[in-house]
């Protein structure tokens, strides 16, 4: 079974690309971005060979380019692909609640 999921600092993360683009954009292109980064971790799903390495961070993590940002994940023991989208901003963009 095919499983993608955020991590909870990646749901925050999620939810302060949204905010950030809402403000900016507006919600249809909020809406939009958001889905492409999830589309994004469901095809590194179905093709991890399209990700690379970044396994000196943390065992076993990889990443993967959605526009800006880099899709950092890893494949838990039941085959689960634990996405966290990494937003490619400015710190001062990133609002108070998303972790490091």
């Amino acid at each position: 079974m095919r499983e993608v999921r955020f991590s909870p600092a990646g749901y925050r993360d999620l939810a302060a690309v949204y905010l950030y683009t809402l403000k900016r954009y507006g919600a249809d292109q909020a809406d939009r971005y958001v889905s492409e980064i999830a589309r994004s971790c469901e095809r590194v799903f179905d093709r991890p060979g399209s990700s690379r390495d970044a396994s000196r961070y943390r065992k076993g993590l990889r990443f993967h380019q959605s526009g800006r940002h880099q899709i950092f994940y890893v494949r838990s023991s039941s085959g689960a692909l634990e996405c966290r989208p990494h937003p490619a901003w400015p710190d001062e963009y990133r609002g108070p609640s998303v972790t490091r």
